[in-house]
């Protein structure tokens, strides 16, 4: 009898738990209808379409309130300098800092110098006079 009684009861809360999944996806998709829920793909046209916003969004508060702070260590320089040519404003500040950085380097590179190295030559790849939008200035670019 015990048996039987364990089937039935192991049945019913299968049937139980098949009900429960059921009623969660009805309840979802009636709550994604209701929300206008976009595809995938929309979002995804959604996000891509909206970069460049962000991007100049960014640019322009790393050049007007660089993240982190001066004299922590290179990222300042190097954020402050990618704000200020993009931006093509305080170009000179941003020469000021790139020098800054390469006098900082040059008394002694920390461990963790690797991380800085792509973004060093992303910048002098961007904005060097090599570059399409030389706004970098000569006293930057020369090694000391």
């Amino acid at each position: 009898m015990s048996k039987i009684y364990e089937k039935i009861k192991t049945s019913f809360k299968y049937d139980m738990i098949k009900q429960m999944k059921r009623i969660t996806l009805i309840l979802a998709l009636v709550c994604a209808s209701a929300s206008g829920a976009q595809t995938l793909e929309e979002n995804v046209k959604t996000a891509l379409a909206g970069t460049e916003e962000r991007r100049a969004r960014v640019m322009k508060l790393q050049m007007n309130r660089t993240f982190p702070p001066e004299s922590v260590y290179f990222w300042h320089y190097e954020n402050f300098a990618l704000g200020c040519y993009y931006n093509n404003k305080r170009c000179a500040e941003a020469d000021q800092g790139m020098i800054k950085l390469r006098n900082k380097a040059a008394e002694g590179i920390p461990k963790d110098f690797h991380w800085n190295v792509f973004i060093l030559r992303r910048i002098y790849s961007l904005y060097s006079a090599h570059s399409e939008n030389p706004r970098m200035g000569p006293a930057a670019k020369r090694p000391s």
